[in-house]
């Protein structure tokens, strides 16, 4: 089993579903004391910054089509720890420039498996990131290779990979 990392945008709905505030028919509420959470800021509140640092910095208002907030899943083992995110986080923000402020380790989603009929779980953390450009006030522009670099710090140098193969 491997990691990867990958970055959409965030889902209206994304604090409801990684801070557990609703039920969801997919969850074990009995492993749902497993899961970790860590917040620096609401989405909200981070995006309302966001909008106005831009205009602050640039003199004009962020695009309609920017995504100056963005999420990813990232799979993990039973055993990651909030700290190696964390860790993984600040590599992301000194190599990359997105700042991480939110983190939620899952460990009660997964699915039974038809055949065996046992709990399969699908370990996985969400993070959520502010994609802003603090010196001009923009949406962050990454090339491919940030990508790469993205997978390979989420990979063997974010520590994390080694965590699920073993």
């Amino acid at each position: 089993m491997k990691t990867s990392i990958n970055f959409k945008a965030v889902k209206s709905d994304s604090e409801t579903h990684n801070f557990r505030k609703k039920t969801f028919d997919y969850i074990r509420k009995d492993l749902t004391s497993k899961n970790e959470y860590w917040m620096e800021q609401k989405i909200a509140d981070r995006i309302q910054k966001i909008e106005a640092y831009c205009k602050q910095k640039s003199g004009r208002k962020l695009q309609k089509n920017a995504m100056p907030v963005r999420e990813a899943v990232v799979v993990i083992k039973e055993s990651t720890t909030m700290l190696e995110l964390q860790n993984l986080t600040k590599r992301l923000e000194e190599e990359l420039k997105i700042r991480v402020f939110q983190i939620a380790i899952h460990k009660d989603e997964g699915h039974i498996d038809k055949d065996t009929k046992e709990w399969k779980p699908n370990y996985h953390a969400h993070l959520v990131a502010d994609w802003q450009d603090l010196k001009t006030g923009k949406t962050l522009k990454h090339q491919s290779f940030h990508y790469s670099k993205m997978q390979d710090l989420t990979g063997k140098d974010g520590q994390i990979d080694h965590l699920i193969s073993e």
